[in-house]
């Protein structure tokens, strides 16, 4: 998978944790090559 112009995650959730909404970030960003990424939320 080439991630070096960035990553794309869809979000489909009904809310929960900060923490954890904290965390997938951090994992988002570390393995996006520009340490960018977008979050796409249908129906929001």
């Amino acid at each position: 998978m080439d991630l070096s112009k960035g990553l794309a995650l869809i979000i489909n959730s009904p809310g929960g944790s900060g923490l954890a909404a904290e965390r997938i970030i951090n994992v988002c960003r570390s393995y996006s090559g520009t340490e960018e990424f977008w979050a796409i939320v249908p129906n929001k």
